[in-house]
């Protein structure tokens, strides 16, 4: 680095904090953001566990194909329900001990779910509504990985691997556990290469 270089970067970045160099850092000195930064950011502030809490309760729980698991939750269905649960189960028996819906509806409501939060994202009505909707998808992926093995996004293996493993370093419990076992399951999928 020359002294024109160096001279320049400190000038950039003096008086600016961690906080606000590492945004600028991520977002390439003005350059657009992605959601997905825009939600670490948020789960980085300093409420962001008390967010979201409330978040949670806000992404839309689109049910497919409803039947007795969803019947009996009703509207107290939770996203904590839906994403981490005890699991599916895989018999297509209609009634399931332990409230645990069939494999078949859980996947189906995982992909009602995303569909809705790809919308939200696509058009949000403010920044908290995509922030939501973004959560939610990433939930959802999550879930769908690790609870089917399957791979809920036409995204790459490798880009979805690297954003469950960034929103798992700023989760906290259950929802890291999640993206840490959802980020590993999605390497192991048929088809997909072994983290480097």
């Amino acid at each position: 680095m020359n002294a024109l270089q160096d001279s320049t970067s400190s000038s950039i970045v003096m008086g600016l904090g961690d906080f606000q160099t590492a945004n600028l850092l991520r977002l390439g000195f003005g350059g657009q953001s992605r959601p997905i930064d825009r939600l670490i950011a948020r789960l980085e502030a300093d409420d962001g566990v008390h967010w979201l809490a409330s978040a949670l309760t806000e992404i839309p729980i689109v049910v497919a194909a409803p039947g007795t698991w969803f019947a009996r939750s009703g509207s107290g269905l939770t996203a904590h329900d839906v994403f981490i649960g005890s699991g599916p189960v895989e018999s297509r028996k209609a009634d399931r001990p332990g409230g645990r819906p069939p494999a078949e509806q859980h996947l189906a409501t995982l992909r009602a779910i995303k569909h809705r939060c790809k919308q939200i994202v696509s058009s949000p009505r403010n920044e908290e509504q995509m922030l939501v909707g973004t959560l939610g998808y990433f939930l959802t992926v999550a879930a769908g990985a690790l609870h089917h093995r399957v791979q809920l996004s036409s995204r790459p293996a490798d880009e979805l691997d690297a954003a469950l493993l960034d929103l798992a370093s700023v989760l906290p419990e259950p929802w890291c556990d999640l993206m840490n076992a959802a980020a590993g399951e999605l390497q192991s999928l048929p088809g997909q290469r072994s983290r480097g």
